[in-house]
């Protein structure tokens, strides 16, 4: 693996309004320290990671401005499963709802209208939506159902029994009618499955690209069977994985990756190393359900 040092935050205002204090740069630092933390690329989930956060810290520089620095290391062609195996932290993944569903949303959806079909959506189950901070310069506008915990092997029952069949028809006709309009083609719909006893969860992303009101009566009609058929036969495997990144498109569930606890992914992404720093990494820095527009008060 390849080490690369860099600023991952700088304090202050940054450029889409946040801000970030001294404390919440070191409450950052405590985070990627406790945990493996994958690097991607623009906050894409459809790609595997490609490294992973090892170390972080704050630094103030001379001109007192305190930074977020950290140690990532990049998978690379020569890796072995020992140099691969860690130190024995593992990824951190999201929590289940403590509701049917969980409504997730970014910046590209702040729009009035957005707004208002999201707020809806959530509060079919007396829910609020959950804002979700991306650093990416242009990211990809993604909307996110979250639910779970889901035993492996009776995961489509169960998602129709928690939600019985009235919620069930109404969060189907309302996603449905919302992309109906043309105005939110190319946006992405993710549904955030947990699986597993809840001592050893995994996520199962199940990715949706140019959403229809077609992909997503198909989906939540057979596609989710199709997901419990593949997500079983990957956790029969002697693997220990923590995330099962799935496509859904043309009515078919494709794999994209699997990533193990320790950040592993496969298949495992190599990226040369005179373009590395070039390739718009990202990182998250906290769990899933992150702050709204607020970093440390």
């Amino acid at each position: 693996m390849r080490k690369y040092e860099v600023i991952l935050v700088k304090g202050g205002i940054d450029s889409h309004g946040d801000v970030w204090t001294v404390e919440a740069l070191e409450a950052s630092a405590q985070i990627f320290n406790a945990q493996y933390t994958p690097v991607g690329v623009e906050h894409d989930i459809r790609h595997p990671p490609v490294g992973r956060v090892i170390e972080a810290r704050v630094v103030c520089t001379d001109s007192g401005v305190h930074e977020l620095r950290g140690t990532l290391t990049l998978w690379d062609e020569a890796d072995t499963e020992e140099s691969l195996s860690g130190d024995g932290r593992a990824v951190a993944i999201g929590e289940p709802p403590g509701a049917p569903f969980a409504v997730l949303y970014d910046r590209a959806w702040e729009g009035t209208e957005d707004l208002a079909f999201i707020t809806d959506l959530a509060r079919l189950v007396d829910g609020a939506p959950k804002f979700v901070i991306k650093k990416a310069v242009d990211p990809i506008g993604t909307l996110v159902i979250v639910a779970g915990a889901f035993a492996v092997g009776a995961l489509a029952k169960s998602f129709f029994g928690e939600l019985g069949k009235d919620l069930y028809n109404a969060l189907k006709a309302k996603l449905r009618d919302y992309f109906a309009r043309s105005q939110v083609r190319g946006r992405r719909l993710i549904f955030t499955l947990y699986v597993g006893p809840d001592q050893r969860l995994t996520e199962v992303q199940v990715i949706i690209d140019n959403v229809g009101p077609q992909a997503i009566e198909a989906f939540l009609s057979s596609g989710l069977q199709a997901v419990d058929e593949t997500v079983a036969a990957i956790l029969a495997r002697p693997n220990d994985i923590a995330r099962i990144a799935l496509e859904y498109q043309e009515s078919r569930i494709h794999v994209l990756y699997t990533m193990r606890r320790d950040g592993v992914p496969s298949p495992r992404p190599t990226i040369p190393h005179d373009t590395a720093m070039a390739k718009g990494l990202s990182v998250a820095g906290t769990p899933q359900y992150m702050g709204r527009r607020s970093r440390g008060g």
